[in-house]
This record gives structure tokens, C-alpha cells and sequence, in this order.
């Protein structure tokens, strides 16, 4: 009982609530964060509310202690950082451990799992089929129309269940997938932090220039740098310029196509290096 003002702040930040957001109608903020900080016991008709409104039940967060919250964020962080240094083979390794997935409790926990395996089996075995289910599996775990605040791994999905649509000849499937994540990307609150999110931009770009839709395409690209930037990361970034300038090309832009494409293989240098450090 200790602990669950504990994983009720980790399961609140992981669906990027504010504290204002999730004590709404249910107690005050400052009693939430007494209960957050392990101060103060709340009632079990509290206990519901909160749990109602993160979309979990009371047992997923009692049964949860801090060691194994602990020790799955690590797992947990290993495994995106193989994914945002492209490392597939390292990241195939690490979500094929019985023992990992054994002690995964909530449903966001299984869920990141299960899209890491869903992009390795991508990446690695080009199995667009076995991907899209994994993808669509990981979605459902916390994934409804109705829901009011959205996570970025849940945009992510969406984004990725639109690349695997497009490519298995599904294009309205696809084309309506990418318009969800995208406009879903804009909801979500400011205080979202992963970087990943840089991806739905390609994905949707890409998507774009297979249908010669040229001027949309650009947009997206351009949103996807003006996200890059803001958050310091390179994370494709590299992928954005290289389409930039390649749909610059394709207008006879020729000076600046070579700049973006320039600016697109220093960045690749860069990563090069990184992974050889890795090694």
C-alpha cells in the first residue's frame, strides 16, 4: 500500500498527465501530491477514481513494487535507446529474455515491449504481415478512440500501422492512419518528451512522395525538422533532410537539393561514428 502513490506518479507522467489534470473532480492537487510523495494513504473510493481515470485497475498498481518499477524502466530504457541508435540485432537480443517479459506488469509496459519486437521483426525480417499484427496488439493494450489524452507510444503505433498499411497495398488504411497520429501529435500535452516522435513526420512524408503528393510532403518534412530542433536531437533528422532534398531535386531546385542532401550525410557521418564507438 506503501508504494502506490509511487507507480500512481509513474503511470500518471507515462500518459502525461499533470497532477492538476488527474486529481480533476477527484481531490485536491496537494492531496495528490501527498499521495504521489507517499504521505498520505488515500481512501479505496480515491484509489478507483485514479485509477479509473489512468485507465488501470487497482490490482495492476498494488502488485507493482518499487524494485521491479525500477528495474523494468531500465529494461525498458535499454531497449529505446537500441531503437533510437537503429542497433536492431542488440534490441532483438534484449525483448527475446523470457525473464524480461515475464516481469512486465502494466498494460504500457507489455505494450513498448511489444512494439520494439513488432520493429524488429520489421527491420530485421522485413515480415510486414507478423509486424502489422504485433503492431495492432500493442495498440489495443491502452489504445480507444475515446480516449482524452493520448501517449506518444500510442502515436508512434498509429504512425507505424500506416507505413506497414501503405506498404501492403492498403492505401486508404494507411492514409488514415498517418492523418491520426499527425493530428493526435498536436493534442498531446507540451510536456511530452520522446524524440521518437520525429518518425511519424517520415513516415507520413514518405508515404506522401510515393503519391506524388509533393506539396504535403514538404510540410510534414518542415514540421518534422521544426520538432527535431526543438528538441536537440538528431533522431531522423537525417532521413527529413535526405527527402527534402530530394523532392527539391525532383523540382529543379538542384542548389538547394545538394545543401539539404550535403547537410543530410554529415549527419549520417555523425551517427556512423556513434555506432562505431557502440561497437
Amino acid at each position: 500500500m506503501y508504494d502506490f502513490g509511487s507507480v500512481i506518479k509513474k503511470m500518471r507522467k507515462e500518459r502525461h498527465f499533470t497532477q492538476k489534470m488527474l486529481a480533476e473532480s477527484i481531490c485536491s492537487q496537494s492531496v495528490l501530491s501527498r499521495i504521489e510523495n507517499n504521505e498520505e494513504v488515500p481512501n479505496v473510493v480515491v484509489m478507483q477514481q485514479l485509477c479509473r481515470r489512468l485507465e488501470v485497475s487497482i490490482d495492476q498498481v498494488l502488485n507493482q513494487d518499487s524494485n521491479t518499477i525500477k528495474k523494468n524502466n531500465e529494461w525498458l530504457d535499454l531497449m529505446t535507446y537500441y531503437y533510437q541508435i537503429k542497433q536492431f540485432n542488440e534490441l532483438n537480443k534484449l525483448v527475446s529474455q523470457e525473464y524480461i517479459v515475464k516481469q512486465l506488469y502494466s498494460d504500457e509496459e507489455r505494450q513498448k515491449h511489444l512494439y520494439y519486437c513488432a520493429m524488429c521483426l520489421y527491420h530485421l525480417k522485413g515480415n510486414l504481415e507478423g509486424t502489422l499484427e504485433l503492431l495492432q496488439k500493442s495498440l489495443n493494450y491502452t489504445y480507444t478512440t475515446k480516449k482524452k489524452v493520448v501517449s506518444d507510444i500510442e502515436i508512434l503505433l498509429l504512425s507505424e500501422l500506416a507505413r506497414v498499411y501503405f506498404e501492403l497495398g492498403q492505401g486508404e488504411l494507411g492514409d488514415f492512419y498517418f492523418k491520426k497520429s499527425v493530428a493526435l501529435f498536436y493534442t498531446v500535452p507540451d510536456e511530452r518528451c520522446q524524440v521518437e516522435l520525429t518518425k511519424i513526420f517520415y513516415n507520413a512524408a514518405a508515404a506522401c512522395i510515393e503519391v506524388s503528393n509533393y506539396d504535403l510532403a514538404m510540410e510534414l518534412i518542415d514540421q518534422g525538422i521544426s520538432w527535431s530542433r526543438k528538441k536537440n536531437s538528431y533522431y531522423f533528422l537525417e532521413e527529413l533532410l535526405m527527402l527534402k532534398g530530394i523532392i527539391l531535386e525532383d523540382h529543379n531546385q538542384l542548389d538547394e537539393a545538394i545543401r539539404f542532401v550535403e547537410m543530410a550525410e554529415m549527419l549520417k557521418e555523425i551517427a556512423t561514428s556513434k555506432e562505431l564507438l557502440f561497437k
